[in-house]
């Protein structure tokens, strides 16, 4: 989250993978390989290849510095924060408002030319769909708790209707 820089996109890179991309710990027999022996050169290579990272444009400050950040070698994605990012283009909640759509064209965009893919979260399905159109397809659908809780909501004024 919040990743405003190419900077900061690169300083994730060096945390999140192994040698020669990153600095990352190489504890080889981990949960994450199975606990299993593993030959230092193969499981670094896979483990590179295999780590899916993912940096979120929320500011208008990423935007700006979009193009810089998708360029950055061993980013595999650029996820818009469409609330935050509303909030920062002073406009909050207004995840559909013109300046909100533009913004995240813009990601969009510089993704595809650094052929990165491009992702977002949106609450309601038809909200999703013109991204997806514009070929996003890293798409984020709602959240446990609101799933939930709309659940719950929905089952509670069914509950409600009986009573009357």
């Amino acid at each position: 989250p919040q990743v405003n820089t190419a900077e900061q996109a690169a300083e994730i890179i060096q945390h999140a993978k192994y040698p020669p991309w990153g600095q990352r710990g190489a504890a080889t027999r981990r949960a994450h390989n199975r606990y299993a022996h593993a030959h230092a050169p193969t499981f670094l290579k896979e483990m590179n290849e295999q780590t899916f990272i993912a940096v979120q444009a929320e500011t208008t400050e990423a935007i700006a510095n979009v193009d810089s950040i998708a360029a950055v070698e061993g980013i595999d994605a650029v996820f818009c924060g469409p609330f935050d990012l509303s909030i920062s283009l002073g406009i909050p909640g207004e995840v559909n408002h013109p300046r909100e759509v533009e913004a995240v064209d813009k990601m969009v965009d510089a993704c595809r030319r650094h052929s990165k893919a491009s992702g977002i979260l949106m609450f309601e399905p038809e909200h999703l769909k013109p991204w997806i159109d514009k070929g996003m397809r890293f798409i984020a659908y709602s959240s446990d708790v609101n799933m939930i809780a709309d659940a719950a909501a929905g089952a509670l004024k069914t509950l409600r209707g009986y009573a009357e």
